[in-house]
């Protein structure tokens, strides 16, 4: 790991200035926040400095969720105020979120005034013991000293491997405190070169034609996409995907890509179980969901894995052989041997066409299953899928947070290449309206972004919505509905003994009153319409592609997948 250090020293006259100082040389130019009280001083600077466009979300759950998505475009670190304990509380689900998926993030919050803590004032709080579960390191800052030292530490933090949120609690009188203090240079670190990858290459050969590649959010985040179609394609092996990663680290319409793995660690095995060697490029490609009493790997199942967190390698399952560094320089030296094994190219060759042929059969497949469910009303997850993204040109970015159509989304778009879809790792519905306007704003307005949401999802932080008409963001957002928390009843009726099996929920049904999305987008500025056929849903939304500002597409979908 190279660390390069600048040689300037700056001086500043307050707190205020150094917060902003840093900001500004850390590359900070959008602030995602909802002010109050404890987080005026800041606000008030920001009004006297044009470097910096403040982001108004109106409710903490939606600025973490923008900041969030913001990051993962620009893969830097974005920056977040909330409002002291409060707003920390509203805003820490979709902290969990951000802490699940790596995402670089420097959040901070006002803290009253030190000087009168302890007789427990208004809108004081333990604000490093509430953000603690959700982010790396938290700290609250005690003199305006060791203000610039705790914020270049928080930057630092947030953007090494592995990445994820850190959390600063600013007390408010030390950024109005006037004086002067010295702000450190920033530091520059780089990843580390690939190593030896000989043996990893050996046993990569002795294993080819029988063996698979399990690819995590690290090669998309990386830019190893290119590089791990290469070394697949050189052993003609077939490629998976983690259960819940945040983008789609291989081309969805590749012949190797046979999808992502089931979220069950039995399911995984009867996936797994036959192959020799697995190469993992990742971490927590074996995430379960629900218990099995099966590990994913069969005894006689060998796995290599090339990870960016060496803490990773070998933390829950053993690895025959563990290599950590850059996932894009250690794949293009893997590539480069491969390529120098002529005895690969005869078999590798007859697998890529075994495999194409799988590809043309399983597609043909999914068009026949969408064509027999196609005349019913309400749609189906698959036909209403199926509509959209047939209006979507490949290279649209999309943001999803539709569990009853995502499957059929990451099977019917051509996802090419890193930054053209995102998901939520964490799980914590309320996400995608805010991430949708945050990958808007780092893609710096220039492209369409698909929000695809459910009924459900769409609830959790309705008010990016006013964030999105506020900033006048291209987004255009479907939503669909089937007036009820679907995942959990599918969920229910698989288990034996409960009352799901005889038709009983309690606290699933969104409706009685059912909720108006059309009305509710109007309300905040976003032009809205409700779609039931196909043909229309299409139409609209290729239309979209030319239409200013964000929309909303709601679909009344069944609530059975088949």
């Amino acid at each position: 790991m190279n660390i390069a250090y600048e040689t300037r020293e700056n001086k500043v006259a307050s707190g205020r200035e150094c917060l902003l100082e840093i900001l500004r040389d850390e590359g900070v130019t959008h602030v995602f926040g909802n002010p109050g009280t404890t987080e005026l001083a800041l606000i008030d600077a920001l009004a006297g400095d044009d470097d910096f466009h403040f982001i108004l979300g109106l409710q903490e759950a939606a600025v973490v969720g923008m900041a969030d998505g913001y990051a993962q475009a620009t893969g830097r670190p974005s920056f977040v105020n909330l409002h002291t304990t409060a707003g920390l509380g509203n805003g820490m689900g979709n902290l969990t979120n951000a802490f699940a998926t790596n995402v670089p993030m420097v959040v901070t919050a006002g803290q009253q005034d030190i000087r009168h803590l302890a007789y427990d004032p208004l809108l004081s709080g333990d604000l490093v013991g509430l953000a603690r579960a959700t982010v790396k390191w938290a700290h609250e800052v005690r003199s305006l000293q060791e203000l610039p030292i705790i914020l270049r530490r928080a930057f630092r933090d947030a953007n090494t491997e592995p990445r994820g949120p850190v959390f600063v609690s600013l007390p408010m009188n030390i950024i109005d405190e006037i004086g002067t203090v010295s702000i450190p240079p920033r530091s520059t670190i780089v990843q580390a070169e690939s190593g030896d990858i000989s043996q990893l290459v050996r046993l990569l050969v002795e294993s080819a034609g029988n063996l698979c590649l399990v690819v995590g959010d690290e090669v998309g985040r990386y830019g190893a996409t290119e590089a791990a179609v290469r070394v697949a394609e050189l052993l003609g092996a077939p490629v998976y995907g983690s259960p819940f990663h945040s983008n789609v680290p291989f081309p969805t319409d590749h012949p190797l890509w046979r999808f992502t793995l089931p979220p069950n660690t039995g399911e995984m095995r009867k996936v797994l179980g036959g192959y020799d060697r697995i190469l993992l490029i990742g971490d927590r490609a074996f995430m379960s969901y629900t218990y099995s009493d099966e590990l994913p790997l069969s005894p006689k199942t060998q796995l290599l894995q090339i990870a960016v967190d060496r803490h990773s390698l070998g933390r829950c399952h053993a690895v025959e052989l563990g290599l950590y560094g850059d996932p894009l320089s250690l794949l293009a030296a893997v590539g480069d041997a491969l390529s120098q094994e002529r005895a690969l190219a005869p078999s590798r060759d007859s697998r890529l066409a075994i495999a194409r042929d799988w590809r043309a059969s399983w597609e043909q497949d999914l068009k026949d299953e969408c064509e027999r469910l196609a005349p019913s009303r309400p749609l189906y997850p698959l036909v209403a899928a199926d509509a959209v993204l047939r209006g979507v040109p490949p290279g649209t970015v999309i943001v999803d947070e539709c569990l009853a159509t995502n499957k059929y989304v990451r099977q019917l778009y051509p996802v090419r290449k890193p930054g053209e879809y995102y998901y939520f790792r964490g799980a914590g519905l309320g996400w995608g309206m805010p991430a949708a306007v945050g990958v808007s704003l780092g893609l710096e307005r220039q492209q369409r972004v698909v929000c695809l949401l459910g009924d459900g999802a769409a609830m959790y932080s309705p008010q990016a919505l006013w964030s999105a008409a506020h900033e006048s963001l291209p987004i255009t957002f479907v939503v669909f509905n089937n007036s009820e928390y679907n995942i959990l009843k599918n969920f229910m009726r698989s288990r034996p003994g409960y009352n799901a099996q005889s038709g009983r929920f309690v606290g699933m049904e969104i409706n009685q009153p059912s909720i108006d999305f059309c009305a509710l987008a109007r309300s905040m500025g976003v032009d809205a319409v409700r779609l039931t056929e196909p043909d229309d849903i299409t139409a609209y939304m290729i239309a979209a592609g030319d239409r200013e500002g964000p929309s909303l597409l709601e679909i009344p979908i069944a609530a059975t997948a088949s």
